[in-house]
């Protein structure tokens, strides 16, 4: 549409249905969304890795949690009983769990 270049609304890709939106300025992602020089993680990717899977091993409780984005602390509670290891909310279908393939004793 002529006219919306220097607007807002021309930089925001909002998907109603989702909830979702995508900003497309680099400064402002730059300024809201990526940690300051100071706050950066400092540790190893090896280490990164190793605290993951002691979490989703020893502390994540997959009986009455999702995992999901759309909340600040990155769970939910489950409303549904289920037997996957790894329930993931689908940030633009909740009705799909992209976790699903995970079974337990897979080798």
């Amino acid at each position: 549409m002529p006219g919306r270049e220097n607007s807002n609304e021309a930089r925001l890709f909002c998907m109603i249905e989702t909830d979702a939106f995508f900003e497309n300025d680099l400064d402002v992602i730059k300024a809201k969304y990526l940690p300051k020089e100071d706050k950066r993680n400092q540790a190893s990717v090896g280490q990164l890795l190793y605290e993951f899977f002691v979490f989703f091993l020893y502390e994540y409780d997959s009986s009455s949690e999702v995992i999901s984005i759309k909340e600040p602390n990155g769970f939910a509670k489950k409303f549904q009983p289920d037997k996957l290891p790894f329930s993931i909310v689908d940030p633009f279908d909740v009705h799909k769990n992209p976790g699903r393939t995970v079974k337990m004793g897979s080798n």
